[in-house]
């Protein structure tokens, strides 16, 4: 029974974050994909980087998790593009 309860905790734990991940990482995939282009003037290949960790948003944010992720990818797109 404790086994169960666990386990079922733990993905419930995921499941919520996950849910919460897709705006920031739909916002990272895009900005990658332009901060790679902006660079190479091509677009990224299939293999772009998986979305990384959301660090934790202080309460003053006022940019939306979507953008969050945008500011980031496009960094790590034109440092990547840069190579």
């Amino acid at each position: 029974m404790r086994y169960q309860r666990t386990v079922l905790v733990l993905v419930s734990v995921l499941l919520a974050g996950a849910a919460f991940a897709n705006e920031y990482c739909d916002g990272y995939k895009d900005g990658y994909a332009a901060g790679y282009s902006q660079v190479t003037g091509a677009p990224p290949t299939p293999m772009s980087p998986l979305c990384p960790t959301k660090k934790p948003r202080s309460p003053e944010e006022k940019r939306s998790d979507y953008q969050i992720g945008y500011d980031r990818g496009l960094k790590d797109g034109v440092r990547d593009g840069s190579h």
